[in-house]
């Protein structure tokens, strides 16, 4: 059932909204993401979820690590997450922050800046390619802000985002991992991994 790919606790109370439903990062993925923070950049790294929605990601980095801030413009949707990550025994370690990111974002300090922006509902797969300046606000601003903020930068995107965008976004000799996500044996969702996250 989708609704435990999404949360595993599902059952014990989550509260979803309509975007919520085709928008938060499958556990599994969230999970994924979390480890590799946790493993590449180390158990004291402080996240900074930028869009952060029903909480999701919040939620997975909290449950590794020590503080998450998570930015939601919508106040309904911060509302949520909080529930969301009591149900989870987390919202101790989740500062939530309602406002805009591209305003708000740059007053913080982070070790990780995570991206998860909304791609404009369900149409995105009707694109052969997904690009990332169709994203509101502009996806390639977004980058340039987290960039501001810290060298460690997670973009989570649609399958079909056009890879030399992403490598357009960094200067030459730099690094960028893309991390194929599979539900149900399906390519679903790429996380892209750039700089000092970099296994090599």
């Amino acid at each position: 059932h989708r609704r435990y790919q999404l949360f595993e606790k599902f059952d014990q109370g989550i509260l979803m909204d309509k975007e919520g439903w085709y928008s938060v990062t499958p556990e599994p993925i969230a999970k994924r993401i979390a480890n590799v923070v946790l493993d590449r950049i180390g158990p004291h790294s402080l996240v900074l979820d930028a869009m952060s929605g029903v909480g999701g990601n919040a939620i997975q980095f909290a449950i590794s690590l020590p503080i998450v801030f998570a930015l939601e413009l919508d106040p309904s949707r911060i509302a949520l997450a909080k529930h969301n990550a009591n149900v989870y025994g987390v919202s101790s370690k989740i500062e939530f922050v309602i406002g805009d990111c591209t305003v708000i974002a740059p007053r913080f300090r982070a070790d990780v800046v995570f991206l998860s922006p909304p791609w404009g509902g369900p149409d995105y797969l009707n694109k052969e390619v997904f690009d990332i300046g169709d994203i509101k606000p502009n996806g390639f601003e977004l980058f340039s802000m987290s960039r501001k903020i810290t060298s460690n930068v997670i973009y989570f995107l649609p399958r079909n985002t056009e890879v030399n965008q992403l490598v357009k976004l960094i200067p030459s000799g730099e690094n960028l991992e893309v991390e194929e996500n599979y539900i149900n044996n399906k390519l679903s969702t790429l996380t892209v991994y750039y700089l000092s996250l970099i296994h090599i």
